[in-house]
């Protein structure tokens, strides 16, 4: 499905959600089967989170597609500004998904130590991303 032999970036940010945007399963569940369909074309892995009126999504893919991506998200009525936590140079990728939704997000974060998504760092991004993996 992904290419080999390309740089490949991660980058992740944090936003507030508009609206009902991502608060009931029906939202969700919409917002997860376009990306799915949108990812695989342009060969990007994804992960988040939902919490409290808040997402946090991990992407993964060249810079061309994943700036794509963020272009669109930018102008998505259902996000407000998007806070940059990362934006690297990866050697493989961490996530192997065209999507994938952290099921259990208030254990995710108390496992790595935060009440709310405001306080999301680089270094709380990667624990959740390595909690996730090894779950």
């Amino acid at each position: 499905m992904f290419r080999s032999n390309v740089v490949l970036v991660r980058v992740a940010y944090v936003s507030n959600l508009i609206g009902t945007a991502g608060r009931s399963p029906l939202s969700m569940a919409q917002i997860v089967g376009v990306s799915d369909v949108n990812n695989r074309r342009d060969h990007l892995c994804t992960s988040m989170l939902f919490h409290d009126g808040q997402v946090v999504q991990v992407i993964e893919g060249q810079r061309v597609d994943v700036d794509r991506l963020l272009r669109r998200l930018d102008s998505d009525a259902r996000l407000g500004p998007l806070r940059m936590v990362c934006d690297m140079p990866i050697r493989e990728r961490a996530l192997t998904e065209a999507v994938t939704v952290c099921h259990e997000p208030q254990r995710t974060l108390d496992h790595v130590g935060l009440t709310d998504l405001d306080h999301v760092t680089h270094g709380s991004l990667e624990a959740m991303l390595e909690y996730r993996i090894a779950a």
